[in-house]
């Protein structure tokens, strides 16, 4: 073999020649000695001679004054092992790379306002039922010479005939079971909206809900009769339930991952404006003879105006991929929500974080029946997160939260601020919206589990501290009614920041998507069924 043969052997085996590089990209000039016409063709010389020949190669190549002075890097490069991979391929092995236009854009920022109108809706709904109550049932009646009736009267004067009478005539248990049918019917709806959502769409699922949601402003609105106001308000809780289990889900379904925090505290954002809303407008509405039913019925504006924007809406990547088996869809749906046509990884990930191959979408449509999904639920790597789920959403219902919201007014009057009481309990709906504003930069950052940590102990200081100023309030009213006042606000916002949109968050993100309808139902119903109704009464 001679010197040159020695160098081609030598060279090949420290600087393999890709087959579809030419060989100058490969060995510059400027890096070897041996000029590139006198090496041999990649294609008469095998990359990977027999180790000896090799070794031969070697020994006469070291005898060789031209070779010896011969560099087998470039300069400043480390010697590397040919075997081994590269630093940079190691790293980007190690390193998934980042998905493309993950954060906000005008598109999610849009379908979050418009989604968030049902949110506005039920928080509102929730709590207009209970300022104007004494001019509902006609509490503050008084007969023609203008002396008050201090007991309800069996029927309407003659001198109010019509399709709205001035006020409707109920004692105490008909009040009672108008507020307990909204919670009846919240249960109904977060019971049933996971399925019917699975089978046709969040998005057009959440349309038609716009329907019960007029219905309930009809109905609560524009007639006289007790049986009538109550089915408005059972409607009124059917929307509700339905709007609590379908607002997350789609939420956390179309977002961004790293924004599923942050976007999944805007359902309880919304739900708090509605409370504000609520709370402002009863103060110069909760009057007859027409106040209390623009109270009820002004919002009817809310459902039209979502039922004319939600086709603007992208429907839900994972429904259209999981449930439709349609990847087309999913991928024009998420190209729409990205604003970007580059959503093929992202893609990727959804099938492969959900169990699904990525080369077949349709092998897992076996797992679809009703039976087989039920069966799916009690796999046991699902227990733990339905029991956190569950747990907190019982939490949320049994903080006191209700008792607080439900009592604030009489707080305010016993700390002496008299007929300013009901502005006041409007300030602490503000300041329930401000703190639930607060904690959507963070909870993605601190986490779930500090700030509910955070949240509860809060919230727990100031409950304690409520029960320790009613229970010697008699003994010192308004030095204690202050002090009231002050734990209301404090248990708001520790509640706000923690117990108030946490839990709806983590029932959204902890399940798969083949079970996630009906585990979230069942969780939602829950919350409803431990919304004691009592504390509105």
């Amino acid at each position: 073999m001679t010197i040159e043969d020695a160098k081609q052997v030598t060279q090949e085996t420290m600087y393999p020649i890709p087959l579809d590089l030419d060989e100058e990209e490969v060995t510059p000039a400027s890096s070897l000695s041996v000029p590139t016409s006198e090496r041999l063709s990649i294609n008469d010389t095998n990359s990977s001679p027999e180790p000896a020949v090799v070794q031969e190669g070697l020994d006469d190549a070291r005898c060789s004054d031209d070779l010896s002075n011969e560099k087998s890097t470039e300069p400043g490069q480390p010697d590397q092992d040919p075997k081994d991979p590269l630093p940079e391929e190691s790293s980007s092995v190690e390193k998934e790379p980042a998905l493309p236009n993950q954060g906000w854009n005008i598109t999610v920022v849009f379908v979050c306002l418009i989604f968030c109108l049902s949110a506005l809706q039920n928080g509102y709904l929730s709590s207009v039922i209970n300022s104007p109550r004494s001019a509902v049932q006609c509490g503050d009646w008084t007969d023609a010479d203008g002396n008050p009736i201090t007991e309800h009267p069996v029927a309407v004067p003659a001198s109010y005939p019509g399709f709205m009478k001035e006020c409707i005539p109920m004692n105490d248990v008909e009040w009672a079971v108008m507020v307990a049918l909204f919670t009846i019917g919240g249960l109904i709806g977060g019971l049933s909206g996971g399925f019917f959502a699975d089978l046709i769409g969040r998005r057009q699922f959440l349309w038609i809900n716009n329907i019960f949601f007029m219905i309930a402003y009809f109905l609560m609105s524009c007639f006289s009769e007790f049986y009538v106001i109550i089915f408005g308000r059972l409607f009124a809780g059917i929307a509700s339930g339905i709007t609590t289990i379908v607002v997350p889900m789609y939420f956390a379904e179309m977002c961004p991952v790293r924004l599923i925090g942050s976007v999944g505290v805007f359902p309880q954002l919304a739900a708090t404006v509605g409370i504000l809303v609520s709370a402002c407008m009863s103060i110069g509405l909760s009057t007859r003879p027409v106040g209390w039913r623009v109270l009820f019925g002004w919002l009817f504006i809310a459902p039209i105006i979502q039922m004319c924007l939600l086709p603007f809406c992208p429907e839900s990547p994972k429904w259209y991929l999981f449930k439709r088996k349609n990847e087309d869809m999913a991928e024009r749906s998420l190209q729409r929500l990205r604003r970007s046509n580059d959503v093929k990884e992202e893609l990727l990930q959804l099938k492969e974080k959900e169990g699904v191959a990525a080369k077949d979408v349709d092998a897992n449509a076996i797992q679809t029946t009703r039976l087989q999904r039920f069966r799916a639920m009690f796999r046991k790597n699902l227990i733990r997160p339905f029991i956190v789920a569950i747990g907190l959403q019982m939490i949320q219902q049994l903080c006191g939260v209700n008792v607080v919201f439900s009592y604030s007014t009489s707080f305010f009057v016993s700390a002496g601020l008299g007929n300013v009481a009901t502005i006041c309990s409007a300030i602490v709906a503000l300041i329930n919206v401000i703190a639930t504003i607060a904690v959507v930069p963070v909870i993605d950052r601190v986490g779930r589990k500090t700030i509910l940590i955070i949240g509860e102990s809060i919230c727990l200081f100031f409950f304690v501290l409520l029960v320790f100023c009613f229970i010697f309030l008699d003994y010192s009213p308004k030095p204690l009614g202050i002090v009231s006042v002050i734990g209301v606000i404090g248990f708001v916002i520790g509640f706000a920041a923690s117990l108030g949109p946490i839990p709806w968050i983590v029932a959204a993100e902890m399940f798969p998507a083949d079970v996630k309808p009906m585990l979230m139902g069942i969780c939602i119903a829950v919350n409803w069924l431990f919304s004691p109704p009592y504390n509105q009464v």
